[in-house]
């Protein structure tokens, strides 16, 4: 900020001994390592003070500035190619904020100040005993195989989220967690006792990995945790269970099936079971928002119990009336995946998201649809294709979605002049050449199996995001692609030339999928594209290609090897993900590039 400051420092000491002592004054910059010069000279690491003339002075200047962090250098620190030597004598890391996949014990030994989050690579599994983490770090994520105990770990009192990897399964009741702690995350085999843990008071959310099953009674959860999460395997009573008094979510997995009677809350606002649950729900939830329940549920409801319920979805088994849902007066999302009797009653008038599932199979002409429904999911029956031609869409419809068994055509179809999202689901496999879509349509999505050449299909001008299937696998180049498309996403099948296909220039993402490996040659990629991502098996060469100057994100999948030497990145680009391909050490790198990741590692200062 143009301020000084005074730090004191022997004149016998090493470079690096005065640098730490002003990094102690100067906070860490994003993107940006601090460099030392005295006069015109840069502070030396490894040499004294008084070899380089800072010491002949009474009171000697130094400047302090801050250089952009070269990504390129920071990932061949971690990568191993970067010479030791030259690593005590400058700070090359400084500026980094992310790394992902450090998995060597000299990894931990070179942690920067600036460093936000790290991610410890998939085969790391030694102790953490005795690293020194970044004081300001954030994020710590531990992955796979790590399994070791962390009873003499010291964590950063700054760090916010902790998540385990699948194999961690370790006691967490030594273990002296953060108190700015907000975000704990196991993975599946963790299923440790917690009742000696003692978690931090400003704890906000706690979720479980599938092998979870310890019961919770005598656990100490923080009253102040708002979002309690539960696996495949819990199945524990709660009725002794003290949860804490500002929960707001609650997330039971699988096999969760205790009795709830009397369950009550004065903060939960969304409440999930899972596919087994089926146990009567009594109590006071007066703020509860949503409330889901799985496949086997099958009791009645008392709405009168939430009178702020804006989302309630109801499995297939369900067999009772829902003659008083107009209750609900707050009710926006409603989701019936069981076959529901629209004569026993009648739907809210204020809801806006209206749901049906394949076993939904009752004749639609009975439905008096709200007129203010603006999402709606249609199911597939054998009712359904009778009827879709005469069924009354609302008016107001912005976003309709088919069921995953649909597969009609849906020719002479009139879809509302509104509408902005259109899905087919996993089985809808028709020609659509002939189908009118509406002109304001920006949202169009296929199922897994839809296969159709979308030659001579007319489509909306004000489509923005097109997402092909992973079966869909057809030519593009006599196809007229919307002018207004900015999202463009291939399956993973598809691998098709893209020579003398016109993309519009409005394109600002095209993403393909796991076997596209065709040659790029002659491709007009759009001039204002900013992420560009291929698949695992792409491997064609980049030379000569002309890669778009607006260009920020470039991806390139597992097998891609060839040469960079001599191909032409863009100036401006951001981020660069080059799979398990090495980086040629002499190989010059964008300025620009702020991430790289190669070879499991990543390193990042956005």
């Amino acid at each position: 900020n143009g301020e000084g400051f005074t730090v004191s420092c022997r004149a016998s000491a090493l470079g690096r001994e005065l640098f730490r002592l002003v990094c102690e004054k100067v906070p860490p910059k994003a993107g940006a390592g601090l460099v030392l010069t005295h006069k015109e000279s840069r502070l030396v690491m490894g040499r004294t003070l008084l070899q380089q003339g800072i010491g002949l002075d009474e009171n000697p200047t130094l400047s302090c500035t801050f250089r952009s962090t070269d990504v390129m250098t920071a990932w061949r620190v971690f990568h191993g190619t970067y010479p030791q030597s030259q690593l005590q004598e400058e700070s090359p890391l400084d500026g980094l904020t992310e790394l992902e996949g450090a998995s060597l014990r000299q990894h931990f030994e070179c942690f920067p100040r600036s460093l936000r989050s790290l991610t410890i690579g998939p085969m790391f599994n030694e102790t953490l005993v005795g690293v020194r983490f970044p004081s300001q770090l954030r994020h710590l994520t531990l992955l796979h195989v790590f399994d070791q105990r962390l009873d003499h770990v010291h964590l950063p009192r700054s760090l916010e989220s902790l998540t385990f990897g699948d194999k961690y399964n370790q006691s967490l009741d030594r273990v002296n967690l953060p108190s700015n702690l907000q975000h704990v995350t196991f993975g599946d085999d963790f299923n440790q006792n917690l009742n000696k843990v003692s978690f931090p008071a400003g704890l906000q959310s706690l979720t479980f990995g599938a092998s979870f099953n310890q019961a919770l009674d005598t656990s100490k959860l923080p009253r102040g945790m708002k979002s309690l999460s539960f696996g495949t395997d819990f199945n524990q009573r709660l009725d002794c269970t003290k949860l804490p008094t500002d929960l707001e979510t609650l997330i039971f997995g699988p096999n969760f099936n205790q009795p709830m009677d009397g369950f009550s809350s004065s903060q939960l606002r969304t409440l999930t079971f899972g596919p087994s649950f089926n146990q009567p729900l009594s109590g006071e939830l007066p703020e509860l928002r949503s409330l889901r329940f799985g496949h086997d549920w099958n009791h009645p409801l008392d709405f009168l119990s939430f009178p702020k319920l804006e989302e309630l979805l109801i499995g297939r088994a369900f067999k009772h009336s829902l003659m008083d849902l107009e209750q609900l007066s707050c009710l926006q999302t409603l989701t019936l995946n069981f076959d529901a009797r629209f004569l026993d009653f009648t739907l809210p008038e204020q809801l806006e998201t209206l749901n049906f599932g394949d076993c939904y199979d009752q004749n639609l002409s009975r439905l008096i649809m709200p007129s203010g429904v603006k999402s709606l999911t249609l199911p597939f029956t054998r009712f359904f294709h009778m009827q879709l031609g005469e069924l009354e869409l609302p008016g107001g419809l912005q976003s309709l979605s088919f069921c995953d068994n649909f597969n009609q055509s849906v020719e002479g179809i009139e879809l509302p002049a509104g509408l902005q999202s259109l899905t087919f689901g996993g089985c809808f496999n028709q020609k659509i050449d002939k189908v009118k879509l509406p002109e304001g349509l920006q949202n169009l999505v296929f199922g897994m199996r839809f296969k159709q050449s979308l030659e001579g299909v007319t489509l909306p001008r004000s489509i923005k995001n097109l997402t092909l299937p992973d079966s869909w696998n057809q030519r593009l180049q006599n196809v007229v692609l919307p002018e207004c498309l900015e999202t463009l996403t291939f399956g993973h099948e598809f691998n098709q030339g893209l020579q003398k296909v016109k993309f519009p220039e409005s394109l600002r993402s095209m993403t393909f999928g796991f076997w596209y490996n065709q040659s790029l040659e002659g491709v007009l990629f759009p001039s204002k594209l900013e992420v560009l991502s291929f698949g695992n098996r792409f491997n064609h060469s980049l030379e000569g290609i002309s890669l778009p100057s607006t260009l920020q994100s470039l991806r390139l999948g597992s097998d891609f090897c060839q040469s960079l030497k001599r191909v032409k990145l863009p100036s401006n680009l951001q981020r660069l993900t080059l799979g398990g391909m090495p980086i040629p050490v002499d190989y010059e790198l964008p300025k620009s590039l702020q991430s790289l990741s190669s070879q499991f590692i990543t390193v990042s200062c956005l």
